[in-house]
């Protein structure tokens, strides 16, 4: 029988030796159409770097979000929500609040969306955005984002704002996890925490 994502992720962490919890839990609505519950699961993994401790957090409520990334507290106040991701040739078509970082290179690059200049020059300087679109390249989709913490699941981030590269799937795979969490802690520890 093929193991469930939490099941591999939970194995990981028993290799790697890192602390690690998960649930899986029926919400109390029924989808009409389907006559079943829906169900919400997360993981989330401890993973301490020299200078800080982020968390490997997934997440799935199985109708309306999911998302894995690499998390970390940010700033006890609140901040304007930041998202930086590689640019697509549609973006010209979208309508968001999009922002340049200052650097010609980056802003050739990246799409950056945030409703405060000012922000966006202290988090994406030239080195945290070239180093996320070589991460960018080994593992995709993900973006860098600064947003408020709404992880109610994760009771040791406790910080109003959190920093995070969040991709819309799990990663599952030893190798690919590894990578993103080596590289991942690396880019998030070159940003200035407020």
């Amino acid at each position: 029988m093929e193991k469930s994502s939490i099941e591999l992720l939970t194995d990981f962490a028993k290799r790697k030796g890192l602390h690690n919890w998960s649930d899986v839990h029926a919400n109390e609505v029924i989808i009409s159409h389907k006559g079943s519950l829906i169900n919400t699961k997360f993981f989330i993994l401890e993973y301490p770097t020299v200078t800080n401790t982020y968390f490997y957090c997934a997440f799935d409520s199985m109708a309306r979000d999911s998302y894995s990334g690499l998390f970390g507290s940010y700033s006890n106040r609140e901040i304007p929500e930041l998202k930086v991701r590689p640019k697509f040739w549609i973006d010209f078509l979208t309508f968001q609040h999009k922002v340049q970082s200052g650097i010609s290179e980056l802003d050739k690059k990246l799409h950056i969306n945030c409703s405060k200049d000012s922000f966006v020059k202290q988090v994406v300087n030239q080195k945290v955005g070239l180093e996320f679109l070589r991460l960018y390249n080994k593992v995709s989709p993900i973006e860098l984002v600064v947003e408020e913490n709404c992880m109610y699941y994760n009771p040791k981030l406790t910080d109003k704002s959190i920093i995070g590269l969040k991709t819309n799937r799990w990663i599952t795979e030893e190798v690919e996890l590894n990578l993103f969490l080596e590289q991942g802690s690396r880019l998030l520890n070159m940003i200035k925490k407020d």
